[in-house]
C-alpha cells in the first residue's frame, strides 16, 4: 500500500452516519495473505490478516 494512502469509511453513531477519509494502516506482515492491513490507521483490535476466516 502506498505510504500516505487513504480510504473512505462510514462512521456510525447513535444519531446517524458520517462519511470520513482516514489514512490507511501501514502495518505489514511477511506471513500475511496480502501485503498490508486493510483497515485504517490506529484502528483497535487485530490487523486484517489476524482475523478468523470462515469458509
Amino acid at each position: 500500500m502506498p505510504k500516505g494512502a487513504t480510504a473512505s469509511w462510514l462512521r456510525w453513531s447513535s444519531t446517524g452516519t458520517e462519511l470520513v477519509v482516514l489514512a490507511d494502516c501501514e502495518m505489514t506482515s511477511a506471513g500475511a495473505p496480502v501485503d498490508s492491513c486493510c483497515l485504517f490507521e490506529a484502528h483497535g483490535g487485530r490487523h486484517t490478516w489476524d482475523e478468523d476466516r470462515y469458509e
